[in-house]
């Protein structure tokens, strides 16, 4: 006899385990991502490797933690800070959305928690665990992706960095056009070198570049370099608007953390990667 409808399991996202720690008197909330139980995947197929994207919608402004390997029950243990005013926390809902970390192609959303503020109480530190869900057809808002290809060649202290494309880049205004890209190179914060891409001369949200550059860096210099990648668009008045950047290097964890050590410790060999565009801090 088969089971009903009604008897068969729902499938399964994962349970995540998070914390909230609000400081009232500096208005900055703190988010801590500490682990992932039971990711779905087959006994028969290869376990993720994922890493989390954080958010405070409706802001824009995007935090990632590093990418854990192969495991259904990745161990993060990390936290990021958020300003926020206590007149927005009515309005505001921290969401978490899993990603399979893929090497060539655009990471794939697996699942998601949206943790409306307004009905939790942040007098006190909350630390708890929720479901997963299913991530909507229609994902997150975001600032849009790039795809960069980089090398490190250590005998001819070369940096290679090819932009290759961007997806999905938003637009706030019709006024804006002709995306471009610019690179600056940086050791210990301080700006070494900056490039620019050819401007594209469209209205396109998924913009074609792919353009090479090189850059002078040492064996010695590598670890302490990181590189600013910058999208934006040019104005009707020839004015530009920033969309997003990411930073690729060994300051911050995330997908540029992870693309920057896998040059380091595989030099000479090529590594094409997407990464999620972040608001402009600066």
């Amino acid at each position: 006899m088969q089971p009903g409808l009604d008897d068969l399991p729902e499938k399964q996202f994962g349970t995540l385990h998070y914390s909230l720690d609000y400081n009232l008197t500096k208005n900055i909330l703190h988010v801590g991502v500490i682990r992932i139980d039971d990711l779905p995947g087959s006994i028969f197929s290869k376990p993720s490797s994922t890493f989390v994207r954080v958010r405070i919608h409706p802001e824009l402004r995007t935090f990632e933690t590093k990418v854990v390997n192969l495991t259904r029950n990745p161990v993060f243990q990390e936290i990021f800070s958020f300003t926020m005013p206590p007149s927005k926390q009515a309005s505001s809902t921290v969401v978490f959305s899993v990603y399979d970390y893929q090497m060539f192609t655009k990471h794939k959303l697996l699942s998601q928690l949206h943790l409306p503020l307004k009905t939790l109480i942040l007098a006190d530190l909350v630390e708890d665990f929720a479901l997963l869900e299913e991530p909507s057809k229609l994902e997150e808002e975001q600032i849009g992706d790039i795809c960069l290809s980089l090398k490190f060649v250590p005998a001819q202290n070369k940096l290679h960095v090819i932009v290759i494309e961007a997806k999905n880049l938003h637009k706030w205004s019709s006024e804006l056009k002709d995306p471009y890209v610019k690179l600056y190179l940086m050791m210990n914060k301080k700006l070494l070198k900056k490039r620019k891409t050819t401007t594209i001369v469209a209205t396109d949200i998924n913009p074609y570049f792919n353009e090479a550059f090189e850059f002078n860096v040492s064996l010695e210099d590598i670890k302490n370099c990181s590189l600013l990648v910058r999208v934006s668009y040019k104005r009707s008045l020839g004015r530009s608007n920033h969309i997003g950047e990411v930073l690729l290097g060994l300051e911050k964890l995330g997908t540029g953390y992870k693309h920057w050590t896998d040059i380091v410790a595989t030099p000479g060999q090529p590594f094409a990667m997407w990464h999620n565009l972040n608001i402009c801090e600066n």
